[in-house]
């Protein structure tokens, strides 16, 4: 059975490529809302690129602005690597699907109490509108029956050398939401690094001749530009991981149960560090079959 699903994301190319994937899987889930926070992009383009993208895939979801900055600090975004409309490389219309006039937190609530079975919610940018959300009504929780998140690292960072870019970009919300007291899947640096394409599968993406294959490639090409020089073996597909996790979780088949918490102050703000003794909050997922994420992904667009 489909799995009734919601997206909080910040697009963003990875996130361009999340929607893509949940797009091509109409037999794993029931897409019913997007909401956007600002994170690769200011709060107004990422609404923007959700909406275009969405209607570049003919997706029927609702979307939902939310949060334009952190809980309580400056805006952090990533203009250089993912352009500056925050799809660079992406060939599409500007079509544009309707947006729902509420702010994310109160669609989510809206929706999440209307839902007759538990939701499952995906989150692939900055928690401050799940963490609005919990603040606004905290009985809302009941209604989820997990949240799997693209973020956090516990082998250094992507943005600082301690921190990923999400939960850098609002430590406060990350914070609160793995404290939520929600069952959580958290897909970190640590796995997203090995879930990664080499230049000459981007380029397979693109010789496909599909409308998702040269969405890939195109989008793939210019994120990779990025990683030429990290050292990694080539460029992770990170928030897409969170998704082929949910359509397909046989993929991932390492995890550990971990007690986490998020430095919220100081020169490693945003690190993932454990907690000694605290009873475990989070679904840590630690291994990708790569070969066959890769096929997964490939599948999405043929």
């Amino acid at each position: 059975m489909a799995k009734q699903v919601w997206i909080d994301c910040d697009p963003g190319l990875d996130d361009a490529i999340a929607l893509m994937v949940l797009a091509s899987r109409p037999d794993a889930f029931s897409l019913r809302g997007i909401t956007t926070a600002a994170g690769n992009q200011t709060g107004e383009k990422t609404f923007r690129n959700a909406r275009r993208i969405g209607a570049y895939l003919g997706l029927q979801a609702p979307v939902a602005r939310g949060a334009d900055r952190p809980l309580r600090r400056p805006p952090l975004t990533a203009g250089d690597v993912h352009g500056e409309d925050g799809l660079a490389g992406m060939r599409a219309g500007n079509s544009l699907l309707p947006g729902d006039p509420r702010p994310a937190a109160e669609f989510l609530c809206d929706s999440l109490t209307a839902a007759e079975e538990p939701a499952v919610l995906i989150a692939t940018g900055p928690l401050t509108n799940l963490a609005e959300l919990f603040a606004r009504e905290p009985g809302v929780k009941e209604k989820i029956d997990h949240i799997t998140i693209m973020g956090g690292s516990l082998s250094g960072g992507n943005v600082t050398p301690y921190a990923e870019f999400n939960f850098c970009a609002d430590p406060d919300a990350a914070q609160a939401v793995l404290c939520a007291g929600v069952p959580i899947h958290l897909l970190g640096l640590d796995v997203t690094h090995q879930a990664y394409l080499a230049d000459e599968e981007i380029r397979a993406f693109g010789g496909l001749g599909t409308k998702h294959g040269g969405m890939v490639g195109d989008l793939m090409a210019f994120y990779a530009a990025s990683y030429k020089k990290t050292g990694l073996p080539g460029t992770p597909v990170h928030d897409a991981s969170a998704v082929l996790y949910e359509a397909e979780p046989s993929l991932f088949p390492g995890a550990e149960a971990l007690s986490l918490e998020v430095v919220t102050s100081g020169e490693r703000i945003g690190e993932c560090v454990r907690k000694p003794g605290g009873p475990p909050n989070v679904r840590w997922v630690t291994s990708v079959r790569r070969a066959e994420f890769v096929e997964a992904l490939f599948s999405c667009c043929r």
